[in-house]
């Protein structure tokens, strides 16, 4: 599977500027899907395909601007529905929120000092970094509550795809190319690195 993916993504890449590429963009979100698939978890996959279909979804939405909103919950409910797969195996605290907040607060000063631009979507955005920040938080207690291979994979997977939103709001503000190109590959290599984690359950 980590070669598919590779070759999907290598595919996904070289048809960026293209019609092809809504596509593309698509058969390699189905990655992390297929990935799952095959770890012969079937259990916990269908506790996780809400919110890899949430993902896809939100990939192909974006491909199309007038699609942003869309995308952007698409995305919302993914991180949504992955916090809930987490629920099966550690309770809510509420010191889980601690960090999501301190998010919003870290944002809004941000933003207030034009650092990031998001006047536009403003309720989808925060909504959206809410509840990832909230999901990259509840994998990294998991992680070291349960201290197994698949929960940290999981949370690193799951740091990389945060990590890869703050160098795209970073992107859009200061459009430095590096920052583009490094938010695709943590984006696609984080969240492929969560569904291969299965394979370790």
């Amino acid at each position: 599977m980590i070669v598919l993916f590779i070759l999907l993504f290598l595919i996904m890449v070289c048809t960026w500027r293209t019609r092809y590429h809504i596509y593309t963009k698509g058969l390699c979100s189905l990655g992390f899907i297929l990935t799952a698939y095959f770890s012969h978890q079937t259990k916990l996959f269908l506790l996780i395909l809400p919110a890899l279909l949430g993902y896809m979804i939100g990939d192909i939405l974006l491909c199309k601007k007038e699609l942003f909103r869309y995308g952007l919950n698409a995305f919302l409910i993914g991180d949504i529905a992955f916090l809930f797969f987490y629920y099966h195996f550690e309770p809510f605290t509420y010191i889980e929120l601690i960090v999501p907040v301190c998010a919003m607060i870290l944002l809004e000063i941000l933003a207030y000092y034009k650092i990031v631009d998001f006047s536009t979507y403003k309720t989808e955005l925060t909504s959206y970094i809410f509840a990832l920040v909230w999901l990259t938080t509840k994998a990294i207690l998991t992680a070291f509550t349960l201290n197994t291979l698949s929960f940290i994979m999981m949370a690193i997977g799951l740091i990389l795809y945060l990590i890869s939103d703050i160098l795209l709001a970073f992107y859009k503000t200061n459009k430095i190319q590096i920052l583009g190109i490094l938010n695709i590959f943590f984006y696609y290599f984080g969240i492929f690195l969560t569904a291969y984690s299965f394979s370790f359950l």
